[in-house]
Parts: C-alpha cells; structure tokens; sequence
C-alpha cells in the first residue's frame, strides 16, 4: 500500500471525494436534463414520478419484450397506445389484466378493465365505441379453428358454484352485461349485431347461443316495451326456423315449440279491445302462376305426421267459458271463426275451371285415404263431427229465445241454391241419414206411422239433377 506523504495530496484526495460525493447527493434529489442519448444496461429504479415530455409536446416510449417484434408503444403523434403481440408461444395475451380478491376488504365495484369516454362538446360524431375489437385474417392461408375465433370473449368459470353466491335486490351473475344508462330520447339499440362483410361474406348466425344443461331460457325478455321482438328486413326462407329443433318430454303440459302460459296460469289480459295471442296479416299482389305449386298463399300452415299409435291434432282450439265476474257471462263464444270475403264492390270469384277443389268456402273439411289404406272395423271416419253437450240449465224452451242446434244455418244477399250440396267423384252416399242403435228410438225419430189426417200444408223441396221435387210434410 502506498502512504500520501504531503498534505497536498491528502487535500487533493479528500476534495475529490467530497466533490463526487455530492455530485450523486445533487443527481439524486434535483431534477436532472439529458440532452443525449442515454443507454442503461442495468436495472433502473426511480424513486418519483416518470414524465417524458411536456404538456402538449410528447415523445414515443416503446417496451420490448423478449420476443422479436412484440413490443408496447406509447405514439405520441397518434395519442395511442399499441400493443403488438406476434404468435410465438401456445398462449398469448398481449393484455392480461389479474387481480385477486380476497375478501380482506370491501370492494364495492371492480372492472378488469375500465374505459370512460366523456362528450361535452357539440362536434359530429362518425364512431364513437368506449370499446373496439378487431379480428383481422391479413391472408388467405387456410388454417383450422379448433376452438374460438372470435375478436371478443367474455367467460364467467371457476370451480365454485353459482349456489354459493347470495344475490340480493336487484343482484344477479351474467357472463357479459350490456346496459344503456343514459336519459337519451334517440337510442337506436341497446345492442346491434352487423354483418358488414364485403360481396361474397357469409355469416351462418347473426347471435349464435350454443347453450348447455342447467339454462332455464335460452333468451329472457322482462320489462315493459312496445314490441318484444320485431323482424325487418327480408327473408329468403323463413324468419324463424325450428327445423333443427327436438322436442323433450317435460311433463303433462307437453313440450311445444312456441308457448304462452299454461292450462293452470294462463296468460291473462284485461284488455276490453280486441287482443289476443297471435294476430297475422298478409297480403298478395301476385297476377300469374309461375311456380305451379298451388296458386294460393297459406296464412297458417301446419302438418302432422305420425308413424306409431299416437294421436295428432294439427290445429285445436278450446274455449271455455270459466267463473262469471260479472252478472251475465260473454254473448260470443267461438272455438273457431273462419270467414271468407269478398270485401269490395270491385272484388271477384274466377270460374272454377274444371278444378274440383276451386271455390270459395267457409272451411274445406276432407278427409281421405289411398288405395290400399285401411280404416279398421269399428272405427269411424267423417269429415264433420257435430257433438252437443250441453248439460247446463237451458232457460226457457223454443218460444222464449233459447236455442240449441247441432248445425246452426242463415243466409242473408243473394239466395243458395241449396243449404246442402251433393256432389261425388265415386258412388255417392248409401243413406241421406243413418241413425244407428243408440238413436233409432230417440227423437226426431218416432215409432209409428205418422199421423195421416193432418193437413198437408208444407213441402220440402229437393233438387235431383235439375229436377225439382217435393217432400210432403204433414201436421202432427
């Protein structure tokens, strides 16, 4: 070791200290201006605050990361912040927000990720998101999905249960919320799903659910609106299909396609208008037959098929007329109402043509068999059942207004040719009235000869083939 043998050298040492001293007492609590670049290889640790720049004059400020060409990027000049994440790994997140709750403290609100967007101003607006997600495919290269390809995901997982969370007031657990706030008069939507891709783009779902056991409504609508779920637009095939849809037995309700309440709690309504479950109109411009598939338009078309035993009902209605409220009970009750119109003065019937079906009715009420096809014995075939089941208290008799009639006929404008039409394609009918071993003996039939002294005041007339004949009718 070598000895400073002056003071001179011992002053010079010491001073040099004491200088560098604090030169790094001064760099370390007063503000300190690089004008060049600087390069730390090292950790660097500050103890205040980071500002680069001033306000209104920024700087980029780029993070590397140990992949090539992954980095984040503050762009001064856009006001941006990028960042750029390259597939290098099996999982990649370039924004990865953790948090832990613990429940060691109250948290009232927490938000992964959190963006406010203020308008104060009165400027024009073209797009204005607080989010937007991008999922661009930069190339044609073919490649798989195995999993999801999708710009935004929301998953509500863990292994605990949603039994274990309490909900209170308004409470409730949604994989993603979507709300409008606000007091605005002109919102468009509360959400909106566009398919903007260019010509040739195709999209198979506009809203895909893709559900699994344990969802009660695959959509729930609450609340009071105008219209729950309305339709614009146009359609190539259907607005709402259920081809691909299996029914599951759930109980003596049956399971249905479209439901409305139940037989026990029936939707109610206290409406004194004409309301309803379901309410239709269409209308028809067509002037000329181009597909030959039947020249006509089907307001409601339903069709049943059954392979085994099981009973099918296209179309049933039951009307009932429950505990009166008020004194008297309803003056209409239809299980079916059915009207054909020519509505205006200018409207018309075309001819027939030849076509047996053509013709304008009420209702067309068939029913048929091929060739081969078997009804068994004992059972019945009928293209109208006519069944009264009165069993109330019947008011009065025929002269004081209450009637009762298995078929109930008027007529009003022009006059029918008949108030019952015959005409057949095969061997006609075996009796005009067959009353089998429960009602031979019943009235209107009665054993005996009629009385013959009565007057014979009364005919009732039968067209045959044109000619007109007379069914005598006498005085009991």
């Amino acid at each position: 070791m070598k000895f400073l043998k002056n003071k001179k050298q011992v002053f010079a040492v010491v001073a040099s200290v004491v200088c560098s001293v604090f030169l790094v007492a001064v760099a370390s609590f007063a503000a300190t201006t690089v004008g060049n670049d600087v390069s730390i290889g090292g950790t660097l640790a500050t103890g205040g605050a980071v500002t680069v720049g001033t306000d209104g004059t920024g700087h980029d400020v780029r993070f590397n990361s140990d992949t090539a060409g992954a980095y984040m990027l503050w762009d001064e000049s856009e006001s941006r912040l990028y960042l750029h994440a390259v597939d290098r790994a099996a999982n990649l997140s370039p924004l990865h927000a953790v948090a832990t709750l613990d429940g060691t403290a109250a948290t009232s609100h927490y938000y992964g990720l959190q963006s406010d967007i203020t308008k104060t101003g009165a400027q024009n607006i073209d797009d204005c998101t607080a989010v937007t997600a991008y999922l661009n495919q930069a190339s044609n290269d073919a490649f798989t999905v195995t999993g999801r390809f999708a710009p935004l995901q929301a998953i509500l997982s863990g292994t605990g249960t949603v039994g274990n969370i309490t909900k209170t007031g308004t409470g409730a657990v949604y994989a993603a919320w979507i709300a409008n706030r606000g007091t605005q008069t002109n919102t468009d939507a509360i959400l909106a799903v566009h398919n903007q891709g260019t010509t040739g783009s195709t999209a198979t779902s506009g809203i895909l659910l893709d559900l699994n056991t344990g969802v009660t409504n695959a959509i729930k609508l609450t609340g009071t609106v105008t219209t729950g779920i309305a339709f614009t637009g146009t359609y190539s095939d259907s607005a709402i299909d259920f081809s691909d849809t299996t029914l599951n037995y759930g109980g003596a309700a049956g399971p249905v396609m479209i439901r409305a309440g139940t037989y026990v709690a029936p939707v109610t309504s206290a409406d004194s208008g004409q309301s309803g479950m379901i309410r239709l109109y269409g209308k028809t411009t067509a002037t000329s037959d181009t597909e030959s598939s039947g020249y006509y338009d089907r307001g409601v078309f339903v069709n049943l098929q059954t392979t085994g035993t099981k009973g099918i009902f296209p179309i049933a209605g039951l009307a009932e007329v429950r505990e009166s409220g008020a004194t008297v009970g309803p003056k209409e009750v239809h299980a079916a109402q059915l009207i054909s119109h020519l509505l205006t003065p200018t409207s018309k019937l075309a001819s027939r043509g030849g076509d047996p079906t053509a013709g304008m009715y009420g209702a067309w009420l068939k029913v048929t068999g091929v060739s081969n096809s078997e009804a068994s014995v004992g059972s019945r075939v009928a293209a109208v059942w006519v069944d009264n089941q009165m069993n109330g208290l019947r008011v009065g008799n025929y002269a004081n207004e209450t009637e009762e009639y298995g078929i109930f006929a008027t007529t009003g404008g022009t006059v029918p040719d008949a108030f019952v039409g015959f005409e057949t394609t095969s061997s006609g009918w075996e009796s005009l009235f067959y009353f089998d071993e429960t009602s031979y003996d019943q009235p209107p039939v009665i054993s005996g000869d009629a009385a013959t002294s009565g007057s014979k005041d009364y005919h009732l007339r039968v067209n045959i083939d044109g000619t007109m004949y007379g069914i005598q009718l006498y005085a009991l």
